[in-house]
């Protein structure tokens, strides 16, 4: 049989739901033996639902994203980039900070210390700057005035369960009940 009729393995619990719902008011020795049956024969039970279950499968082996546009990655570079920038920049003034001073006032190399703790200084306000600036971003859309919050594919889940319902009423219907009475005449 092709894999489009082959119950999946994750799909195996609610094919024994839809069973016990079919096997409602059945004696219950003769149940069990049915139950077992019905187990081994789920693949060919499955055709009769076949065009429900590939929907079903196919919905939920639909991708999940869709493709980025093309500008997309200057936009995900954009958070990283403001949290990595005032991190590398404070880093880099402490250092040149350090060292510039402790050239200044050791007297070795003046003219290179000066050179030092003007760059230190100067490290230090670009990571003010961009530090105020990411928190700004952050506070804006921790507000969620600017940038609401979206989530994704609700639509698609509620397809996914509609699906399964579909999958599900069809098995019980045109497979399984079918199966049962035919076994217990």
């Amino acid at each position: 049989m092709n894999s489009s009729h082959s119950l999946r393995p994750e799909d195996r619990e609610d094919f024994e739901r839809v069973l016990d719902q079919a096997l409602r008011g059945v004696p219950e020795e003769m149940a069990e033996r049915l139950r077992a049956d019905a187990l081994s024969a789920a693949d060919r039970l499955l055709v009769r639902a076949a065009a429900e279950y590939r929907e079903l499968c196919r919905l939920r082996s639909a991708p999940r994203a869709q493709p980025s546009p093309p500008g997309r990655l200057r936009t995900s570079l954009l958070p990283a980039l403001a949290v990595l920038v005032p991190l590398i920049a404070a880093a880099a003034a402490v250092i040149f900070l350090v060292l510039g001073y402790t050239l200044v006032l050791t007297g070795v190399r003046h003219d290179i210390g000066a050179s030092l703790v003007l760059t230190g200084w100067a490290g230090a306000g670009l990571a003010a700057v961009t530090g105020a600036v990411g928190l700004g971003r952050l506070v804006v859309t921790a507000s969620g005035r600017r940038f609401p919050q979206v989530r994704p594919y609700p639509a698609r889940r509620s397809e996914v369960a509609r699906a399964r319902e579909a999958w599900r009423t069809a098995l019980l219907e045109r497979a399984l009940l079918p199966y049962v009475r035919d076994r217990v005449r």
